[in-house]
């Protein structure tokens, strides 16, 4: 063998030598790379879980604000009503403190209970009364006001406000108030104020110390008008 050859074998060498080194790199980089782009996908997919969790998170916390909002006005209204139920309890109705007074004074009399209970029993009916005042007053409806819906009685010491809901007449809404619907009526009466509710004809009572006041409606021939009738009973 001679020196050329021997010097081309050494090169041939050393250049495959260079080659494998420079596959070696390549392949190193390769990887590196594969392994950055794994990498970066799993923490990808691990912020966008974490994402998702969080969002998840805000709005079961958005929801469990809303329950404690609506919790919270729950248990508002109802301390609420209790507060106005107790009120109302500890409140007494004068019709409530005119009938115990009542009861109160036959009792010391030694009437018997059954023949209180009986009295009791016909506070609305027409024994021992006179009528001291009788007119038509307006039932106001929400299309219908009247000339004056605020009447007043016994030398302007009762006040009365009648309500009812408009009627229909050919399938066409008319102003006048209903008879078949009850009506509602406010009576004011020495600072203190009764309601009731009823189809006409209708009776109210008001109880006072040693007598009572009967206010007797009843409908009219002119529409959208009750007949009021004010009576006065005695109590012995």
């Amino acid at each position: 063998m001679d020196y050329y050859q021997t010097t081309e074998r050494y090169r041939k060498r050393e250049a495959k030598s260079q080659l494998r080194f420079i596959l070696r790199i390549l392949a190193l980089l390769v990887t590196l790379w594969v392994g950055w782009i794994i990498g970066q996908n799993q923490q990808w997919s691990v912020f966008s879980s974490s994402s998702d969790r969080l969002q998840e998170l805000v709005q079961n916390n958005n929801r469990l604000e809303q329950t404690v909002a609506v919790l919270t006005e729950q248990l508002n209204t109802e301390q609420q009503r209790r507060l106005a139920a107790e009120a109302l309890i500890n409140t007494e109705d004068k019709d409530v403190v005119s009938l115990r007074k009542l009861v109160s004074r036959y009792l010391a009399k030694d009437v018997p209970p059954e023949q209180i209970r009986q009295l009791l029993n016909t506070l609305g009916e027409a024994t021992k009364c006179r009528k001291i005042e009788q007119r038509d007053v307006e039932v106001v409806t929400p299309n219908f006001a009247g000339g004056n819906s605020d009447r007043m009685f016994l030398s302007e010491t009762l006040s009365l406000f009648i309500e009812g809901e408009s009627g229909q007449d050919a399938n066409h809404d008319n102003p006048w108030f209903d008879l078949k619907q009850p009506v509602t009526v406010r009576a004011s009466f020495l600072g203190g104020e009764k309601i009731t509710n009823g189809v006409l004809p209708l009776t109210m009572v008001l109880a006072m110390e040693d007598w009572l006041i009967r206010i007797r409606l009843t409908d009219t021939d002119l529409n959208g008008y009750a007949n009021v009738t004010i009576s006065k009973c005695l109590i012995n």
